[in-house]
């Protein structure tokens, strides 16, 4: 199999996952129960277009599917978490913010000064 070609199934996987997982989010399930959802969920879709591209006739073909599979979950879960991680520190706590209400009603919020 050709490495791009198997990157753009790959990458063009990852969005249909993305928004699995996203969903799955707003049913409030959290944590490792959603990467582990993650996982399950690109297993799923990794073998159904495996299946609708070729479909598995032998151990090989069955093999490579769940490698694919488990592929795209990794890859899905991995750049939701890291995605997630990098909004998290880009963002101070709302507990370091300084709100300021002024006798106009403007509401001030200040970051916290360098230290």
């Amino acid at each position: 199999m050709d490495i791009v070609k198997l990157l753009a199934e790959l990458v063009g996987l990852a969005g249909i996952i993305f928004a699995a997982v996203a969903y799955l989010k707003q049913w409030g399930i959290k944590g490792n129960w959603l990467t582990g959802s993650g996982f399950v969920v690109g297993l799923v879709i990794g073998l159904g277009y495996r299946y609708a591209v070729q479909p598995m006739i032998d151990f090989a073909s069955w093999f490579w599917a769940v490698i694919f599979g488990l592929m795209a979950g990794f890859m899905a879960t991995g750049a939701y978490k890291g995605a997630g991680d990098i909004a998290a520190k880009a963002q101070p706590p709302a507990s370091d913010l300084t709100t300021t209400v002024h006798t106009s009603g403007f509401v001030q919020v200040q970051p916290p000064a360098d230290k």
